[in-house]
């Protein structure tokens, strides 16, 4: 028998997109990178691959936030 749950549980999950935009050089070397979000508004920078994890949890944890009650 279906869980009367199942529904909601479902509109708990959503797909997201974010863009990766890098400036490399002739080497293949990154320059520049921003994160974008669909509407191309730029989210973080960064000059190096291993900033990217913290930027993204950033990122996430916006997303997560629940909406202002003002």
């Amino acid at each position: 028998m279906p869980d009367d749950d199942a529904p909601s549980n479902l509109s708990d999950k959503q797909y997201i997109a974010l863009l990766i935009r890098l400036l490399v050089d002739r080497r293949g070397r990154i320059q520049h990178g921003a994160l974008l979000d669909l509407n191309r508004r730029t989210i973080a920078q960064f000059r190096q691959l291993d900033e990217l994890p913290a930027l993204i949890t950033a990122w996430l944890q916006t997303l997560a936030r629940p909406p202002d009650s003002s």
